[in-house]
């Protein structure tokens, strides 16, 4: 996968951002330092191959020796980061590592919503009696961190209503779509 002119890539439900050299989850930024940061990419841009130890290395640590020790830390790093059930890197024993993740570009005007629909989305939940949460998403859709996926917005308002309905003896009729 040639990753030029690519500012965001979409790996499973996180969103790598190139330009900002930053990986953001649902629950906001995530912590990856720099040589992970490269180690992953550099995993990206190879996912239909295994790449070995000694081209790891190489190409995230260039000149500077370093044991194969660092190469682990910075593995076990990433895991760490995309989480629990990190199924994005396969280790290939006394061979190296492959990205087995989905992977795609995205771009980062598709994750952040208009100031528009932020406001309106606010102003839905807080009709709704769910002011902290219309605040802590507009803080997200607009502040530094990204905010939550459609689908996700709509999962978390659609079990704060049910659970709201449920307080005040409502039946939840159908879904929102």
């Amino acid at each position: 996968m040639s990753l030029g002119g690519v500012e965001d890539l979409m790996v499973g439900r996180f969103r790598l951002s190139l330009r900002d050299r930053a990986l953001w989850g649902a629950d906001g930024k995530r912590v990856l330092k720099s040589r992970a940061f490269d180690l992953l990419l550099t995993l990206i841009e190879a996912r239909d191959r295994v790449v070995g130890k000694d081209d790891l290395m190489r190409q995230v640590w260039g000149d500077i020796f370093v044991g194969e020790n660092n190469l682990h830390v910075q593995i076990a790093a990433i895991r760490r980061a995309l989480g629990d059930d990190s199924h994005y890197i396969l280790t290939v024993p006394r061979k190296g590592y492959r990205f087995v993740g989905e992977a795609h570009p995205g771009a980062a005007a598709d994750s952040a919503p208009s100031a528009r629909l932020a406001a309106a989305t606010a102003r839905f939940w807080m009709d709704a009696g769910l002011a902290g949460e219309a605040r802590s998403w507009l803080a997200g859709a607009l502040g530094s961190r990204p905010p939550p996926r459609q689908a996700d917005m709509l999962a978390s308002l659609q079990s704060q209503l049910a659970a709201l309905g449920r307080d005040r003896g409502l039946k939840q009729n159908s879904p929102i779509r």
